[in-house]
């Protein structure tokens, strides 16, 4: 992903236009608009002033989609931005394995319990009917 198709994502992520993002910018909608379709050069001043009006820091956007998945949440008034490194892939598949072995251990176990206490039920009835158990 090119360094421009990342700065229109994300500023479409956010709801922001071209139009604000070129008056925050102190820029015309035509220049900003050649930024994103990769018609411009950008020096780093502008590239950190792009990520701060994104709200995320100049690594972020330009690592953004580079052997990373980051997920975006929120709402233009400050969303919240994080990053999961695919180089901790195996460690995080094998803690999401033993996450999903105890969530089916402990499904298991409640539904033993849920069966525990059909059983119960059905002794108290029969007790209060009278009957041996």
């Amino acid at each position: 992903m090119q360094i421009y198709e990342k700065i229109k994502y994300m500023r479409q992520h956010k709801g922001f236009s071209q139009e604000k993002m070129a008056e925050k910018l102190g820029m015309s909608v035509n220049n900003y608009s050649s930024i994103e379709r990769g018609k411009t050069d950008l020096h780093v001043s502008r590239l950190e002033e792009i990520a701060s009006i994104l709200q995320v820091n100049l690594f972020e956007l330009l690592s953004f989609g580079e052997k990373s998945v980051y997920y975006l949440s929120g709402t233009n008034n400050g969303g919240i931005m994080g990053q999961y490194n695919l180089a901790n892939d195996a460690q995080y598949k094998s803690q999401l394995e033993k996450s999903q072995l105890i969530i089916e251990q402990k499904e298991k176990e409640i539904e033993y319990l849920k069966q525990q206490n059909i059983d119960l039920r059905e002794m108290i009835a029969l007790l209060k009917n009278g009957k041996q158990v």
